[in-house]
């Protein structure tokens, strides 16, 4: 696609397709051989853009980069990405949740990591109690709802305090990491506990995390905390992938500064009886989350096969 103006004009009918900013989805995809490449989970808008790219004589394919960290990638993980906050109860569990979900209905292959060692939520909330297999000394994840999930509470009892010492728990999820037998997966989510000592501190220098997500509600309780864990993340330069804030269930309200998305999941008096999974918000900040991902740099490994250098070009 030589010409300009039908550029311009594919990704005008991407970006309303999308509802992005065309030039956020020029830096989530790259056009070469006829085949237009998204580096986001694109699967489950395959008719409509079936129907867009025929009539520019272009296919496409669902091809997700891995993107740089400052520790050595997982051989299997494209992407880290932490989800905090700095605050208790402001809903990381249950976004970090909704997003698996959405990515995974969008064509994603997702893991979880559920890091918060004092209250696990994530097996509760995927409603299972399956106690992983051994293979060669590591752990299988539990494969549940689609996503590859692994948390203490599927090896300790929930019923029990985990009356540990914060080494010990930095310990304890390091090991959880290295001693999974992930699978391929796109998008690790790693469901971070609250406040910014040991554990969080010590994911961030020892797993390879791509970025992170910031999760508040609109009370300066939260907000103040928040800034707190922004302060511990840009100190160890882990990049902000996006912001949101949690209002406690979602309706369509999304604003877009210079810098980052900031999604706002509201509770909507009309929504009561609606599953929040299929949303169309939820599914917009997943998607968000993803190419927001995409301005950030590409590793040289990454799995599609394209080198940075192969990209830009």
């Amino acid at each position: 696609m030589a010409n300009s103006s039908q550029v311009h004009n594919l990704y005008e009918q991407l970006s309303a397709l999308f509802s992005y900013e065309a030039s956020d989805l020029k830096q989530g995809t790259l056009i070469k051989n006829n085949t237009l490449h998204f580096h986001f989970p694109v699967d489950d808008k395959q008719q409509e853009l079936t129907k867009i790219l025929t009539k520019f004589d272009l296919t496409f394919k669902q091809d997700i980069l891995t993107h740089k960290s400052k520790h050595t990638a997982h051989p299997n993980i494209s992407n880290i990405i932490a989800i905090g906050s700095g605050k208790g109860g402001v809903g990381k569990s249950t976004v970090t949740y909704l997003i698996a979900q959405a990515l995974i209905q969008q064509g994603a292959r997702v893991g979880i990591l559920d890091a918060d060692i004092y209250g696990p939520s994530q097996t509760l909330l995927h409603q299972t109690t399956d106690t992983p297999k051994i293979t060669d000394n590591k752990m299988n994840p539990i494969k549940v709802q689609g996503a590859f999930l692994m948390s203490i509470a599927l090896i300790c009892s929930v019923k029990k305090a985990m009356m540990w010492r914060g080494p010990m728990i930095a310990k304890a999820i390091t090991q959880m990491y290295q001693q999974t037998l992930w699978p391929q997966l796109d998008y690790l989510l790693i469901d971070l506990p609250p406040g910014t000592g040991d554990v969080p501190i010590s994911i961030c220098q020892n797993l390879p995390l791509t970025g992170h997500c910031t999760i508040r509600q609109p009370h300066p309780l939260t907000e103040m905390d928040a800034i707190r864990y922004e302060t511990m993340m840009e100190a160890l330069n882990i990049p902000r992938i996006i912001h949101i804030e949690n209002h406690v269930y979602p309706c369509i309200r999304k604003t877009k500064p210079t810098d980052h998305a900031i999604h706002t999941l509201s509770y909507n008096p009309d929504y009561q009886k609606v599953s929040p999974i299929g949303d169309t918000a939820v599914h917009e900040l997943a998607r968000s989350m993803a190419i927001q991902l995409c301005t950030l740099p590409v590793a040289c490994h990454a799995f599609s096969g394209f080198t940075v250098k192969q990209r830009e070009e």
